[in-house]
């Protein structure tokens, strides 16, 4: 919950500096994880908070849209992941898990198999 909150906090003080996409704010991919997403120019920035059911660690991913799909590449984080998002509406995401790496020996595991979809509704 608290990283949650702190990164509420970041997110509501860059909103007025480059938030300007109609994705931008806060999903709920339930019972996943809250991604706060901005956007500028069609470059997106996601941070990923995962419930303590599923760990409870922190991700950070950006990427290209182009309509309303986009492909984002995690640049912090455990591991490697690719991620296709598709947005039905403003309000609605669809996201497909392309690919995933850990480092063998790290002790953490891909939460999901390539493939695995998972839908995010807005909420902020």
């Amino acid at each position: 919950m608290k990283m949650i909150l702190v990164a509420a906090v970041l997110f509501l003080f860059s909103v007025p500096a480059i938030a300007s996409g109609p994705y931008d704010g806060i999903w709920y991919f339930h019972p996943y994880a809250y991604s706060i997403v901005t956007e500028r120019n069609n470059e997106l920035v996601v941070v990923t908070v995962y419930t303590n059911d599923y760990g409870g660690l922190w991700t950070a991913s950006q990427g290209k849209r182009t309509n309303n799909k986009g492909r984002l590449t995690q640049i912090v984080g455990v591991g490697n992941s690719v991620i296709d998002i598709e947005a039905i509406n403003e309000t609605t995401v669809e996201t497909t898990q392309v690919s995933c790496s850990v480092p063998v020996f790290s002790g953490y595991y891909c939460l999901f198999p390539n493939g695995y979809k998972m839908t995010g509704i807005k909420v902020w």
